[in-house]
């Protein structure tokens, strides 16, 4: 199971918000179930190409993104042609995962930009029984680094302020989640990573 459910908006923004800051207009949404990122895309001139092993789950993405399906171990576009890859919620699920990061390595342009996000250890991860294991940011980093990438920021996604989150202060409480799992080493969520080509 590929992450089916649609993160809450303010998420959704914040991923938008880190591929709009690169420039991203050719993205590749790597395990893209039903297309929820390319279906929430801010911007027209965006294309995005969602890649998924769910036959059901593409015929739906096709709404949103020009969709296919297919193995991301596997790409079949040439090298060099994404400006940024989202891998949200996928590398948990693959037994080779030093071949995917390779592939997306290989995919991206130079100074590409890949965002990734897994759950950890301490964030239910082993309740799926399609995770092949969970990550800490010293996993996730080391990972990346050695497919060829250079890390520029991964840490631990807080769980968030519930109460918070209800009066609409999502970005406030993001914050304050961050700061709890990454200084405090409390309430750790998933990982979450940016890295260039």
């Amino acid at each position: 199971m590929i992450y089916k459910k649609e993160p809450p908006k303010h998420r959704i923004n914040q991923l938008w918000q880190i591929f709009l800051g690169y420039g991203c207009k050719k993205i590749l949404d790597a395990g893209c179930g039903v297309g929820w990122f390319g279906k929430n895309k801010p911007d027209k001139s965006i294309r995005v190409w969602g890649i998924d092993t769910n036959k059901a789950e593409i015929d739906i993405a096709k709404k949103h993104e020009n969709a296919q399906v297919g193995d991301a171990r596997n790409l079949p576009h040439p090298s060099e042609f994404f400006d940024c890859v989202l891998a949200f919620h996928i590398i948990e699920h693959v037994p080779e995962n030093i071949g995917l990061m390779k592939e997306f390595y290989r995919a991206l342009r130079k100074n590409g930009i890949l965002a990734a996000e897994s759950p950890s250890p301490w964030c239910s991860a082993w309740e799926d029984y399609t995770h092949i294991r969970p990550y800490t940011v010293e996993s996730f980093s080391k990972l990346a680094e050695d497919a060829g990438f250079k890390i520029i920021e991964c840490y631990y996604l807080g769980r968030g302020i519930h109460g918070l989150g209800i009066l609409r202060l999502h970005s406030l409480s993001y914050r304050i989640g961050k700061f709890i799992a990454n200084r405090l080493h409390m309430g750790r969520g998933h990982v979450f990573m940016v890295c260039k080509k």
